[in-house]
């Protein structure tokens, strides 16, 4: 995890679990074994420490740090842009880990290249000759796609699906809670209202400029990139 997430995760366990075992592996906690966190059903612990945890195993002449020393039924990275360059550290304490299973999970599995989400894919434990693909390639044989239509057939026993609830519209009108806000409110809509009124009258005093005329002091080039910017079928998507 992200340490900002940390407590917010220990928080969110507590409140929705009953009985689980809950270790946080950062600060004093750091202290724990190899033995007590396989006794442990959930240790949270951050990017950063386990980089640190690796380490501190290798100027120790070991192999393995005692988070990596641990074989984990489930490895959950929230965040996981945090660790989508295999090339970091983060990424690679990470990929060190033993897991039966691994989730990434995150908002953003590609931000700049295709090679983010193949370090994901690679983190999740996919064979390296599934995922180094083309974008094509890699979306058809590991990104699941589904409508609406096809979760309502597929999902659940034969012929039943998933029922969504037949959707409904309410408006409610709410009131200003402060008379400062209904003036305020009040005062914005009037400069608005200026603002198109203005907008009217100049299109009524020239409604002959034709569209292509060049400004008054652009360039025929500055028109011409102005033309092809405003063109979407001049892009090559």
């Amino acid at each position: 995890l992200p340490l900002s997430l940390l407590n917010q995760w220990n928080r969110e366990i507590r409140a929705h679990t009953r009985g689980l075992k809950t270790h946080v592996y950062y600060g004093d906690g750091r202290y724990a074994s190899a033995a007590e966190l396989s006794d442990t059903e959930i240790v949270l612990t951050t990017y950063d420490v386990l980089v640190m945890d690796d380490a501190a195993a290798q100027e120790d002449g070991q192999q393995r740090g005692t988070l990596a020393s641990v074989t984990w039924h489930r490895l959950v990275c929230d965040e996981a842009a945090f660790i989508k360059n295999l090339d970091t550290k983060r990424a690679k304490a990470v990929y060190k880990l033993k897991t039966t299973h691994a989730w990434m999970v995150t908002g953003s599995p590609v931000q700049n290249n295709i090679k983010e989400l193949q370090t994901l894919l690679k983190m999740c434990k996919f064979r390296h000759s599934d995922v180094d693909r083309s974008w094509r390639s890699l979306c058809r044989h590991v990104l699941l796609r589904r409508t609406m239509a096809t979760v309502a057939t597929e999902v659940g026993t034969p012929g039943g699906g998933l029922k969504m609830p037949k959707l409904t519209e309410e408006v409610r009108t709410l009131g200003w809670s402060t008379t400062t806000e209904r003036e305020t409110y009040r005062a914005l809509e009037a400069t608005a209202k200026e603002l198109d009124e203005e907008v009217a009258q100049a299109a009524l005093l020239f409604p002959n400029v034709p569209s292509e005329q060049t400004p008054v002091g652009a360039s025929e080039e500055d028109n011409s990139l102005a033309r092809t910017w405003g063109e979407p079928s001049s892009f090559d998507f």
